[in-house]
């Protein structure tokens, strides 16, 4: 009991920081009595794209509306249809409204009458009241720990996520930000005063509009919890695990929000039982001057691999950081970029480590997008210029013997066509030429990423993903231990770690509304023989999930597990896992 105590006391403190001209996010219920078939995807100047709800089917030149809590702000001709969603043309709205991303689009009920005080879309100018456009970072995977998952599963076990069931947020799945808006589109919206209603408040902060104004919340405090028994048996591990995870939210006033978890589920997610404190995240998010901010300790993931991030990535314990993040407008021909900026410092070794890192992502069309990022780790207190200095310059500048840092770049693109989507992620360490990868001792230092996603095989209800990464011999190390990409012996960048490669194929597949199948086969092996890997590891696993009720389920997994070891040694055995989950 005295835990949710000193919480409440940290944020109460904390969050009067950030609490100064800040909005929560827009709303997405309806609330109108129309049919709603579909939401707002992307706004880009009078081009919307909207994506449809299974099920629904609309013609071109069709008249559909868009709604505000309830309220007919704006009236779109469909252009073209074709799948799952539609490119429209803004038609007429209110003076002063705009569509966000998450409205709510549903059919008018009367298409040839527009409401009072509807205007031209043509006539209305094009100024600071214009939506910024959706977020190019969907297609990211959120990483496991994340609070994410905690108020999704809320919203499940409330009943606010419709055939949407609980276990899918405590470890069996992992998410994209694309498939985490998807979800909140099927949202019902909670009712008011509940811990469902302030969770579905903080999910909107990160994955909605934050230029929406919502009353605030009447509860000031929220959570949501699980446990699971966990039982297991393989060459790799044995034996079983009681797991419990606690999430709780704080509402801070005037669209700032703490929130904290609880938990010792990093003995299945890394493996590990030490090095993880059971107070896993506790932060503060807020937005001030148009940037959403976040201080305290949470984990980050950037770029789309689903296994784990090349240069950054969720295998250590979370970071304790102050972040910034928001749209970056660079003219008309850099066009605008999505930013996201930290800076972390944790202990390590006796002393004192710190982590900058910088990414910037920009959209091409409706499909391709395309980021970049860099992180430096220093064994001493970085210069004020690595706020806004490229790290490779800072490092030129001030760190020309690079023995105290160690620097990261990493490039990533990604497209999707809606059902298809395919990526590719490269991480380089130790640039310090203009040309190719080497200068003088320095040997390639690069790992990469490539993967492949099919979604909606086998009428809708099938998920394939096939994910391929490579990382060279040194890739991570550093002639000075201090800066190697390590946190207490965990990996800042991707999990396997120098001279790796792995493979993992993997199948989704819902069978009816209470269980699903899921179908995984891992190979991991040495890029090159010798250290500092050696140990291959191949498994293939069928999972069947079986959904007790909205709180509960059962899932049972069996497969061939087997390991080379250095020695040259091979072990095999039938790996089998036994899963109770139950939240509330």
């Amino acid at each position: 009991m005295r835990i949710p105590a000193l919480l409440v006391l940290f944020f109460s403190v904390v969050g009067v920081l950030g609490a100064a001209d800040s909005l929560p996010v827009q709303g997405t219920a309806v609330g109108s009595g129309k049919q709603e078939v579909g939401y707002v995807k992307a706004v880009s100047g009078r081009r919307v794209e909207v994506g449809l709800l299974g099920g629904v089917t609309v013609e071109p030149g069709s008249i559909l509306s868009v709604v505000q809590y309830g309220e007919e702000i704006a009236r779109l001709e469909v252009v073209r249809a074709g799948g799952s969603s539609l490119v429209c043309r803004l038609v007429s709205m209110r003076e002063g409204a705009w569509p966000r991303v998450l409205d709510a689009v549903c059919l008018p009920s009367d298409p040839g009458r527009e409401p009072e005080g509807f205007r031209p879309a043509e006539v209305l100018s094009v100024g600071e009241g214009e939506p910024r456009a959706d977020t190019v970072r969907d297609g990211e995977v959120v990483p496991r720990a994340h609070w994410t998952y905690g108020a999704l599963s809320k919203l499940a076990l409330s009943g606010n996520l419709p055939n949407t069931p609980a276990w899918w947020f405590h470890g069996q799945q992992i998410l994209t930000r694309e498939d985490v808006k998807r979800l909140l589109r099927s949202v019902t919206p909670p009712g008011e005063g509940t811990s469902a209603e302030l969770a579905y408040r903080v999910l909107l902060t990160e994955y909605g509009d934050a230029q929406g104004q919502l009353p605030p919340p009447k509860r000031k405090m929220g959570s949501s919890s699980y446990r699971k028994l966990r039982v297991l048996s393989d060459e790799t591990d044995s034996g079983w695990q009681f797991l419990s995870r606690r999430d709780m939210w704080f509402s801070l006033g005037r669209g700032s929000y703490g929130l904290a978890v609880v938990t010792n589920q990093h003995r299945e997610w890394q493996g590990a039982s030490r090095g993880f404190h059971p107070v896993d995240s506790l932060l503060v998010r807020t937005r001030w001057l148009g940037f959403d901010c976040e201080f305290g300790k949470t984990y980050l993931k950037w770029g789309p691999s689903y296994t784990s991030g090349l240069i950054l990535s969720d295998e250590a314990q979370g970071l304790p950081l102050g972040r910034v993040t928001g749209k970056l407008k660079l003219g008309r021909f850099f066009g605008n970029w999505d930013l996201d900026q930290f800076v972390a410092g944790f202990r390590e070794g006796g002393g004192n480590r710190y982590l900058v890192g910088r990414r910037l992502q920009r959209s091409f069309g409706d499909r391709f997008s395309f980021g970049i990022s860099e992180t430096m780790k220093l064994n001493k207190v970085p210069n004020p210029t690595s706020l806004f200095l490229p790290i490779l310059l800072y490092q030129r500048i001030f760190e020309s013997d690079n023995n105290d840092l160690n620097a990261f770049v990493g490039l990533d693109a990604r497209y999707d066509a809606g059902r298809y989507e395919t990526y590719a992620e490269l991480v380089i360490d130790d640039i310090t030429a203009p040309r190719g990868f080497r200068q003088g001792r320095v040997t390639q230092k690069i790992g990469y990423t490539v993967g492949f996603r099919r979604k909606g095989l086998m009428w809708g209800g099938t998920d394939i993903r096939a994910e391929f990464t490579s990382i060279d011999r040194e890739t991570y190390l550093h002639r000075n231990p201090e800066v190697s990409y390590y946190r207490q012996g965990r990996m800042l960048g991707h999990r396997l770690g120098p001279n790796g490669r792995s493979f993992i194929l993997r199948a989704d597949r819902r069978i009816g509304s209470k269980c699903e199948l899921i179908g995984t086969y891992y190979r991991e092996w040495p890029r090159d023989p010798g250290p500092p890997s050696s140990t291959r590891v191949d498994f293939l696993k069928v999972t069947a999930v079986w959904e007790l009720s909205r709180r509960s389920s059962v899932a049972v997994g069996l497969g061939p597990v087997g390991v080379r070891k250095p020695d040259g040694g091979v072990n095999r055995s039938l790996g089998v896992e036994f899963v109770v989950d139950h939240g509330w």
